[in-house]
């Protein structure tokens, strides 16, 4: 036999064994209750409890609010934060388009 035939057998049998693995691991992973299909990126929403959620709250259905107002309203239900916590909580959102938004003024608002 051909060096170079042998080769392209071994090479195809590879890639056979190799689907073979990928289709038991997805097998493994359904069986297991984990999905083995496109991951899903959508938000989940917040913590119960936590600063966004408390901002989220307050934002809802209202104006913009300035970081002191935002601040003092969540200080109702949150009684040991600060402006500073509240403005990095909510930086993450912000940045990425999700939730509040800042405008010009430097007002928080709801999305």
């Amino acid at each position: 036999m051909d060096d170079s035939k042998l080769i392209e057998e071994l090479q195809e049998k590879v890639k056979e064994a190799a689907e073979l693995l990928r289709r038991r691991k997805e097998a493994l992973a359904a069986l297991q209750g984990k999905s083995g299909g496109i991951k899903n990126n959508r938000s989940r929403g917040f913590r119960a409890g936590s600063i966004p959620a408390a901002a989220y709250a307050a934002l809802k259905g209202k104006q913009p609010m300035s970081l002191d107002d935002l601040t003092a309203a969540i200080k109702k239900t949150k009684s040991d934060v600060d402006s500073r916590g509240v403005s990095l909580a909510l930086s993450k959102y912000v940045r990425n388009g999700q939730h509040f938004t800042i405008n010009e003024d430097g007002n928080y608002a709801a999305k």
